[in-house]
């Protein structure tokens, strides 16, 4: 299977983030295993240390946290919910589990790269 998910977090309104560890697909032979997550962009930039910013992966400074203020408000200031995303390779060790999520929540806390933000229309519930 591509990009099998090897494990994952599901959402919860408590740690507001999903995160799920997987197996990259053959073309990917850099990056063969990677944990992603996504979630409220206040707590997924909390656990990055790094960015991806014009192909490139950067140290996280004052100028990249003025800029994802300024776009994380100016997204939530047109009424939609904004989700951020961050991902880190993982060794194949770690990939190979067992995974307790403790532990994967624990390794997740820091030095994740900061992906992106979006933004989406979230339609009231009935």
């Amino acid at each position: 299977e591509e990009n099998q998910k090897l494990f994952e977090i599901p959402f919860n309104s408590k740690d507001k983030f999903q995160l799920s560890v997987h197996r990259r697909n053959k073309e990917m032979e850099k990056l063969k295993h990677v944990l992603l997550m996504k979630g409220a962009p206040e707590v997924i930039i909390s656990r990055c240390s790094h960015a991806f910013v014009k192909g490139q992966i950067v140290p996280k400074d004052e100028q990249f946290e003025k800029e994802f203020i300024a776009a994380y408000e100016g997204l939530g200031k047109l009424g939609e919910r904004v989700l951020g995303f961050a991902q880190v390779e993982v060794s194949e060790q770690f990939a190979a589990g067992p995974f307790e999520p403790e532990a994967v929540t624990e390794f997740s806390s820091k030095n994740l790269v900061f992906i992106g933000l979006i933004s989406l229309v979230d339609l009231p519930r009935m």
